[in-house]
């Protein structure tokens, strides 16, 4: 990832430079781990997560070439974007979260041949396919009670006098099963 990111930050500077830059974003962005609520708890639950999503996104790739029929949505291109920025190119999450469920490598591998598998049609029904169901549930399960704690959060923030040009940057934390 230092290559990655330092390439983007200084294109055409020297690799040395990049790793350098790409190592210090990196090491800032673990600075937040903490501040975003995540510590060595959060471990199994990420996981326990992250494997419902992907085997439930790999079971509807086996029955369908994207998200909504023979050629990709909006969603199939919101989709590609942490799958593979974030699990796809490092090699031990890819060996182990991708490489394990075929039909979602065969997916994002789909995702990168426009020329060859966008032609098709979207499904006929305005239906979500019962195949996403469990990816769904999951992030409705997560999701919603996380919602919920914000919004009461947002409920408990005094009103700002309309002097008050500098609203507080952060709520309190949430807390939510």
């Amino acid at each position: 990832y230092a290559q990655d990111a330092g390439s983007v930050l200084m294109p055409g500077w020297p690799g040395f430079a990049q790793r350098f830059m790409g190592r210090k974003i990196a090491a800032s962005m673990d600075g937040l781990r903490t501040t975003l609520g995540f510590d060595e708890t959060m471990e199994p639950v990420l996981d326990a997560f992250a494997e419902v999503q992907l085997d439930g996104l790999d079971a509807h790739f086996a029955e369908h070439s994207f998200l909504f029929g023979n050629r990709p949505s909006y969603g199939d291109y919101g989709l590609i974007g942490p799958l593979y920025a974030h699990i796809g190119r490092d090699p031990l999450s890819k060996r182990d979260l991708i490489d394990t469920r075929p039909n979602l490598a065969a997916w994002i591998a789909r995702m990168f041949q426009p020329a060859t598998s966008h032609g098709g049609a979207f499904q006929s029904s305005y239906s979500v396919p019962d195949t996403l169901n469990p990816a769904l549930r999951s992030i409705f399960d997560e999701m919603l009670p996380f919602i919920q704690a914000c919004a009461d959060e947002v409920r408990k923030t005094p009103i700002l006098e309309a002097s008050n040009k500098k609203p507080p940057r952060f709520l309190a934390s949430v807390c939510y099963p």
